[in-house]
């Protein structure tokens, strides 16, 4: 990647870089305080990219307490999405496990109707992030097993399928297809 590229798309490198030189390990430790030490460096990486983009704002009184506000704020976020996200599997979850007492001509047809929207969003997703999909909504598997058998980290799973949940709210036939209700 040449420089040119990453000065156009992040022109405050040059901030950031100067910002966590000073506050980095105290950002970090704050984060890792918090999050797991995954999610902690996600965060970390986050709030760098961040300021390398956007740069600071221009009526910073304090940068210590500006850089422990941003931090704190950038974990809250992070809290809040990990927890919808969760909830959002459940539902989905609920949503797909059959009762038993349903006949075996529905179960067939539900199993048909969830392959083809698996099948549909095939074409919407990367090659990685379906079959994280299919992994985890078609096998069932947990979130370790999928990062072990892939060869990723746990963290990049979680990546994988939240791109992927967006990606379908996108395309709201889909996303009520595959998770059963409409996105609010």
């Amino acid at each position: 990647m040449s420089s040119q590229y990453v000065d156009s798309r992040r022109p405050y490198v040059e901030q950031a870089e100067k910002l966590f030189s000073a506050y980095g390990e105290p950002m970090l430790g704050l984060c890792k305080r918090r999050l797991s030490e995954e999610d902690a460096w996600d965060v970390y990486h986050g709030l760098f990219l961040k300021i390398a983009t956007k740069g600071l704002p221009g009526n910073i009184r304090n940068e210590k307490c500006y850089v422990y506000r941003t931090t704190l704020n950038a974990i809250t976020d992070h809290l809040r999405k990990k927890k919808k996200y969760r909830e959002k599997i459940l539902e989905s979850a609920e949503h797909r496990r059959l009762s038993s007492n349903i006949n075996p001509a529905t179960q067939v047809l539900h199993r048909d109707m969830w392959n083809k929207a698996l099948e549909a969003i095939e074409e919407l997703f990367s090659p990685s992030v379906n079959q994280v999909f299919v992994l985890k909504y078609k096998y069932q598997q947990t979130h370790e097993q999928i990062a072990e058998r892939m060869g990723i980290t746990k963290g990049t799973v979680d990546r994988y399928l939240s791109h992927g949940t967006k990606l379908l709210r996108e395309t709201p036939q889909l996303y009520e297809k595959f998770f059963g209700v409409p996105d609010e």
